[in-house]
């Protein structure tokens, strides 16, 4: 998880550019150390070159009292060893518990590193056999797992250092886990990435979980919970199973949301065969009195998976727009009533927000969006979205609040605050949704994502005819962008240009004739 104070280091750290290795800012050499160009891959390289790897590296930063102070997990080293030749790579770990331990990658080990105990160094052997390139990948916590007993809490990387004899392009630290076909175009060593030049090496091992796996793990209980919200009805003329050859199974009973006032019926299971009367359902008789619970006011938004939310993308296409289903589809009535939430999910700023001529405020915790009236404390609640919700914001008036995200069913939410309506369901992303936000004038929306191959797209609707009948939003253009947005805004003085904040940027766009200039 990235925190605010390393924000700037997400999504990777360029360290030579970050040591300004061109003018040796703070990076100390010594030895043969050579500026070059490699005709491989045509462009600059340097090459370390010489008998004792002590006499001849680059150390970085220049002064060993300085630390680096990066984060990021994992260590993507572009480099070109020389299998006749030795070579010694060191990277500085510092642990929560402030304790420095060595990190060393060499040739000259023979043998796998055995667990120490309070040890200060790791040697990890590694033999490349061929002189090519490889792009050289160090899992810093599971290092730190594996080879120290007891296993320690990777903090920063303080310092490293690159011996002979070895040609290095660059080194990057990040908390992702990419692969030649995600890295970026600032990483890459070749723009192509059907045939690329470096190969990929993990020490110790590449992780097991994949994003395709993180983010199963992460829909697993989403499934329990609306499964939860099911009832099951049932015929009210049951006859009992007979016993038999000629005996027929029981259908299955149907799944479907229940109609107010709510029918309860007993499901009783005996555990003795045969299997066909191992079920009974009986409806219990209710005392005359009896009344059936008020029903709850929920956000009037329909059940919608996030197995729904797939097939709507793959069927309507990206960028539609849909109107809210039916309020008969509502959340069904539970035996309780949910009237306080404590939580707030703030890993992002900006997720905290006044609306406008009320005494409201809205908040997302996880993926429930909360209106808290800031004098009494009262909530309301606007439910729909299956997961994680990563951007909100409210337009100038305080009538319409727009929601996205996370997830593999990236899409964004148009709500009427007063009536908890959800107006329109948009899709044009296929993955990591960031930021969203709305006009002041309430009629367009601009959210940014990743599409399909993993670019970082802009995408912008017109919203202003959602509130007609079978009203729809309408995706009027996306622009695919490489700077790793954080931040969008509209401008509330030209109502057809936003900025966006991202890595080492600032950038005004204007909507013009369906399409963004930046």
């Amino acid at each position: 998880m990235t925190t605010a104070a390393g924000l700037w280091q997400h999504p990777f750290v360029n360290i030579f550019k970050l040591c300004d290795i061109d003018h040796w800012k703070n990076v100390a050499r010594d030895g043969e150390v050579q500026l070059m160009l490699d005709k491989t891959i045509g462009k600059k390289v340097y090459r370390i070159w010489g008998n004792i790897p002590a006499a001849n590296h680059i150390q970085l930063p220049k002064s060993k009292g300085e630390s680096l102070g990066l984060t990021g997990r994992f260590v993507y080293a572009q480099i070109k060893p020389t299998p006749s030749q030795f070579f010694m790579l060191h990277f500085d770990l510092l642990t929560a518990d402030k304790a420095t331990i060595r990190v060393s990658v060499s040739n000259l080990f023979r043998s796998k590193p055995i667990p120490k105990e309070r040890g200060s160094s790791v040697q990890l052997p590694w033999e490349p056999t061929q002189s090519r390139w490889y792009v050289l990948v160090l899992d810093l916590q599971r290092i730190l797992d594996e080879y120290c007993q007891p296993p320690e809490m990777f903090e920063t990387l303080k310092a490293i250092q690159i011996c002979s004899c070895i040609t290095v392009r660059n080194l990057y630290t990040s908390d992702k886990h990419f692969t030649a076909q995600t890295l970026s175009r600032e990483m890459a060593l070749s723009a192509s990435r059907d045939a690329p030049l470096a190969e990929f090496h993990w020490l110790p091992l590449e992780p097991r979980a994949t994003a395709e796996s993180t983010s199963q793990a992460t829909r697993a209980p989403l499934g329990l919970h609306t499964q939860s919200n099911m009832m099951l009805t049932a015929p009210r003329d049951v006859q009992p199973a007979k016993e038999g050859p000629s005996h027929q199974p029981l259908p299955h009973p149907e799944i479907s949301p229940p109609e107010n006032p709510v029918h309860r019926y007993a499901v009783t299971r005996h555990t003795a065969p045969p299997l066909h009367t191992s079920m009974q359902i009986i409806e219990p008789q209710a005392p005359p009195e009896a009344k059936p619970p008020p029903a709850r006011k929920a956000s009037k938004v329909g059940r919608i998976t996030e197995k729904d939310l797939e097939n709507l993308i793959c069927t309507q296409g990206a960028g539609v727009g849909l109107p809210a289903p039916p309020p008969s589809c509502i959340v069904p009535d539970p035996v309780m009533e949910l009237h306080h939430m404590i939580g707030y999910s703030g890993e992002e700023n900006g997720k905290l927000i006044w609306v406008p001529n009320s005494r409201e405020l809205v908040f997302p915790s996880m993926n429930t969006i909360i209106a808290m009236d800031t004098h009494n404390g009262k909530q309301r609640f606007f439910f729909g979205h299956t997961t994680s919700v990563t951007g909100l914001a409210v337009d100038a008036a305080g009538k319409l609040m727009v929601s996205a995200q996370e997830g593999k069913t990236a899409l964004v939410r148009v709500w009427s605050i007063a009536t908890q309506e959800s107006l329109s369901i948009m899709c044009a992303h296929h993955e990591g949704m960031g930021v969203v936000d709305i006009s002041p004038d309430g009629k367009r929306v601009a959210a940014v994502g990743m599409d399909s191959a993993k670019r970082q797209t802009i995408a912008v609707w017109d919203i202003s005819g959602i509130s007609d009948k079978d009203g729809r939003a309408v995706l009027m253009t996306t622009h695919t962008t490489e700077f790793h947005i954080k931040c969008i805004r509209w401008s509330p003085y030209e109502e057809d240009k936003f900025l966006t904040c991202g890595r080492d940027s600032i950038r005004f766009y204007r909507l013009h004739r369906g399409k963004l200039a930046g």
